[in-house]
């Protein structure tokens, strides 16, 4: 059986007080909403409630003299309540029996997993989207705060009823992704004895190293001396698979798993960032200056525009999460 306390106690207030008012005590015809809460010193009970105090200006007597009114005619027999007391200026304490707890307990059994849900969100679509590290490197532990508190949150959400999709949003767009490549490939080479130039701004931990051990141990030394697109190419592309499955993997381990893992990829092999630029400047949104595109994010109250498509024709992070 279901026990619902707030309920249950506000069901047996409001019944006083509709007795007073037929009995002649109270004068009114619309009754406040009866608010409960838990009072910090538990001298004072489980439960308190200001009702007598929230109609006490309405029926123009005395919060006491009102409270004292409600406590005479609340029927607590066979119900979850011990005790009704009164405090001063007018607050009404309650004690419960400990047999409540006891078929909580019971429903906590019979429940199971189950227990605590409830349908709030009426099955309304949400979707988190939570952890989505650059996969230029493996995770580290401030990683997995963001993947704790991200499906924590989801949980509590399909708790409360919601359809919840987990979303791990893939940045394997853009000169970050170019230059992982780019890392690889130099230490590859340089493991094979052949001078390659490290990309200045490259990564150089030592998870470089070993995915380029990786590659000679797969292909030998297919790739060489080879500096062209088709080699620039494959270390982009195995660098980043195998980066991909490192994390998929800890995060996996860790007891976090994502619905959909969404790829930045597709949205330019899609035209979708064409797409929305083409619209903004129909709406007047977009603007060129100094050799990029603006947007004008000031019209919806920030503090001053935004950068979407740099002067060398790259995105920014910003034109990407528009899209």
């Amino acid at each position: 059986m279901k026990i619902d306390l707030i309920s249950e106690i506000k069901k047996i207030l409001l019944n006083s007080i509709e007795k007073n008012i037929r009995q002649g005590n109270f004068q009114i015809k619309d009754i406040p909403e009866i608010i409960l809460f838990t009072p910090k010193n538990k001298a004072y009970g489980d439960f308190s409630t200001n009702i007598a105090m929230q109609l006490s200006r309405k029926l123009k007597l005395k919060p006491l003299d009102i409270a004292n009114f409600i406590v005479s005619n609340l029927d607590i027999q066979d119900t979850i309540i011990n005790k009704a007391k009164i405090a001063s200026p007018g607050f009404i304490n309650f004690w419960l029996k400990e047999n409540w707890l006891y078929q909580t307990l019971n429903e906590i059994r019979e429940k199971g997993k189950d227990y605590g849900k409830i349908d709030l969100g009426k099955r309304e679509k949400i979707q988190v989207e939570f952890v989505s590290v650059n996969p230029t490197g493996p995770l580290h532990v401030g990683h997995g705060k963001c993947a704790v508190v991200g499906d924590v949150l989801s949980s509590i959400l399909k708790a409360a009823g919601y359809e919840v999709e987990k979303e791990y949003y893939i940045n394997d767009q853009g000169r970050q992704i170019d230059l992982l490549g780019q890392s690889v490939q130099a230490r590859y080479n340089h493991l094979l004895g052949e001078k390659m130039e490290f990309p200045a701004d490259g990564y150089k931990g030592e998870y470089i190293v070993d995915i380029a051990k990786e590659v000679i141990d797969k292909f030998q030394d297919k790739y060489k001396g080879r500096d062209d697109q088709e080699s620039w190419e494959f270390f982009k592309e195995f660098t980043l698979r195998n980066i991909l499955a490192e994390i998929k993997k800890d995060l996996k381990d860790f007891g976090v798993e994502f619905d959909v893992w969404f790829s930045e990829r597709w949205l330019y092999e899609q035209n979708k960032l064409q797409e929305v630029m083409e619209l903004l400047k129909q709406r007047g949104f977009l603007y060129k200056k100094e050799g990029a595109f603006w947007l004008k994010t000031t019209v919806f109250g920030d503090e001053k525009d935004r950068v979407v498509i740099r002067e060398n024709n790259i995105p920014t992070y910003f034109a990407s999460d528009i899209v």
